[in-house]
């Protein structure tokens, strides 16, 4: 149980923005967390980090989520689990 001194009013703020990915709608230095979701074949680019980078506090983290996988990555998985099956009985 936590006890009723330590207990603070918690108030997050959450930004849902897919508009414009080099112009926040966001303060310099006041996002603790950021959460980046792509859909793009491409990784986020440069404008997006330096954004990203100017409304994060100093100590604040960044979190990608990248949904697709380019073929290099996809032929790398593929090489790495044809290797476990090589050298693991039991894996199909």
């Amino acid at each position: 149980m936590v006890k009723k001194e330590v207990v603070q009013d918690f108030n997050p703020l959450i930004i849902n923005q897919a508009a414009s990915l080099s112009s926040l709608a966001v303060d310099s230095s006041s996002t603790d967390f950021v959460i980046s979701m792509c859909k793009s074949s491409d990784f986020p680019g440069d404008k997006l980090l330096e954004e990203l980078s100017r409304v994060l506090k100093p100590g604040g983290e960044i979190f990608f989520h990248h949904t697709c996988v380019a073929a290099a990555a996809k032929e790398t998985v593929m090489h790495l689990i044809s290797i476990l099956k090589q050298s693991h009985d039991g894996w199909s």
